[in-house]
C-alpha cells in the first residue's frame, strides 16, 4: 500500500515537473520573439499574455526612459493610442443605457453649431467611421501643425466643422477618421454633464480597478511611471527622442498597463459594468451597417477579424513612439496585449507570432477541418 502511494506520488511529480518545463520553455520562446527589444540600452515594451482569464505571462523588455536607465516592467504606463477608442464606444453605450443620448441621434443635438450637410450624421456613423469626416490629423498636417505639439480643443473641432464638404455622404461608405472619435469624447461630454475623463474613471476604470489608466486631457499633469517615446535612429541601435505634447481625447488619450488592460480583458466575459450584462458586449462587437445593408467592417472600435481560421477581436494604436494592440481570441479565451516606445515596433506582428506558439494545435485542427470540407 505504502509502495503504491510513492508510485502515485513519483507520477504526480514528474507530471507537475513537466507542466513546470513546458512552461518554462513556451515563456523562452516569447522571449526569444523579443530577444531585440531585451536590452539595457534600448527602448522596447510590456507583454501580456491572457489565457482564461489568467495573466499567464507578463514582462518587461527594454528601457522606459533612456535618460535616465528606467526598465519597462509590466506596471509601465504607457500611451496606447486609437486602442482608446473601444473605451470611447463603451462610454457611448452607457450612455445610451442611461437613457441621455441614441444612437440615431443627429450629432447637432450634442454638437449645435456642427454644419449640416445634405445627408444627417448620426452617433452610430461617427463610432463606425461611416460619417464622411475628413481626418483631423490630416488636416492639421495640411496646415502645417505637428500632432506633437499641444493641440487646442476648440481649435481642432473649429477646423473639423469648417470644412465645406464631407469625403462621402454619411453611411455610404467606411473610412477611418479620428475626427469621429474626438468628437465622440465631445458628445460623451456633453451627454454624460462631466469630462471623458471623469465619466470613464467613475463608469470603467473605477469600478473595473484600472487604478493606473487614464484619459489624459492636460498634459501638465505628471504620469508615475510613464514609458517616454523614441524613434529608431538612422544609425545603427540609436534612438532619438519623441517627445509629445499631445493631450487631445476621443481619438486616442490613454495611458495605461499590460496589468490594467488585463482587467478590460477580463469584462468581456464578464462584464461588471451598466445595467445589460453581456448585452452591452455583444453591441460591442456588432459591425456597423453601410446605407446598401453590407457590414462597413467595423464594430464599436473593435475589428472582427480571423487568423488561421480563428476569430479574432483588436484594435491597434500608434502616435509618436508609442505602438499599442490588444488582440482577442475569444473562443479561445486568449488574448494578447503588446505596449511598445519604439516606432519600429510591430505589435500586430507580434501578436501574431505569439498565437503561433500557444494556439499552434487550434490552428492544426481548423486547417484539418477546412481540408475535409474541401
Amino acid at each position: 500500500m505504502e509502495l503504491g502511494k510513492r508510485n502515485i506520488s513519483f507520477i504526480l511529480l514528474l507530471f507537475f515537473c513537466y507542466l513546470s518545463f513546458g512552461q518554462i520553455m513556451e515563456k523562452a520562446k516569447v522571449d526569444s520573439i523579443f530577444y531585440n527589444w531585451d536590452s539595457l540600452e534600448v527602448p522596447g515594451g510590456a507583454i501580456g499574455i491572457i489565457k482564461d482569464n489568467a495573466l499567464i505571462y507578463a514582462k518587461g523588455y527594454g528601457i522606459a526612459d533612456l535618460e535616465h536607465d528606467i526598465v519597462i516592467t509590466p506596471s509601465s504606463v504607457f500611451y496606447i493610442g486609437s486602442v482608446s477608442k473601444q473605451f470611447v464606444a463603451f462610454c457611448v453605450l452607457l450612455l445610451e443605457e442611461q437613457g441621455k443620448l441614441n444612437l440615431d441621434d443627429p450629432i447637432q443635438k450634442f454638437l449645435p453649431d456642427f454644419p449640416e450637410y445634405d445627408s444627417p450624421l448620426t452617433i452610430r456613423h461617427l463610432i463606425h467611421h461611416t460619417s464622411g469626416i475628413k481626418d483631423f490629423f490630416a488636416l492639421m498636417e495640411m496646415k502645417g501643425s505637428s500632432y506633437l505639439d499641444k493641440l487646442e480643443a476648440k481649435d481642432v473641432y473649429n477646423l473639423i466643422k469648417s470644412q465645406s464638404e464631407l469625403n462621402f455622404l454619411p453611411g455610404e461608405d467606411h473610412l477611418y477618421s479620428n475626427s469621429c472619435y474626438f468628437m465622440l469624447g465631445m458628445i460623451v461630454e456633453k451627454a454624460g454633464g462631466k469630462s471623458l475623463e471623469k465619466f470613464a474613471e467613475d463608469n470603467i476604470f473605477g469600478p473595473l480597478g484600472m487604478k493606473n489608466t487614464t484619459f489624459y486631457d492636460d498634459n501638465t499633469q505628471l504620469i508615475k511611471n510613464k514609458v517616454f517615446s523614441y524613434a529608431k535612429s538612422p544609425k545603427e541601435n540609436r534612438f532619438l527622442n519623441l517627445i509629445m505634447r499631445y493631450d487631445l481625447v476621443g481619438s486616442g488619450g490613454i495611458y495605461t498597463t499590460v496589468e490594467d488592460l488585463y482587467l478590460w480583458d477580463m469584462n468581456f466575459y464578464n462584464n461588471k459594468l451598466g445595467e445589460s450584462g453581456q448585452g452591452i458586449i455583444q453591441k460591442m462587437h456588432q459591425d456597423g451597417l453601410l446605407n446598401n445593408g453590407e457590414s462597413c467592417g467595423y464594430a464599436f472600435a473593435l475589428n472582427n477579424g480571423n487568423y488561421k481560421g480563428l476569430k479574432t477581436v483588436s484594435h491597434s494604436g500608434a502616435l509618436a513612439g508609442y505602438r499599442a494592440q490588444l488582440m482577442r481570441f475569444p473562443e479561445q479565451h486568449f488574448s494578447i496585449i503588446i505596449l511598445a516606445n519604439r516606432d519600429d515596433a510591430d505589435p500586430t506582428g507580434l501578436s501574431y507570432q505569439i498565437a503561433d506558439l500557444f494556439l499552434s494545435d487550434e490552428f492544426k485542427m481548423v486547417s484539418k477541418e477546412l481540408k475535409v470540407v474541401d
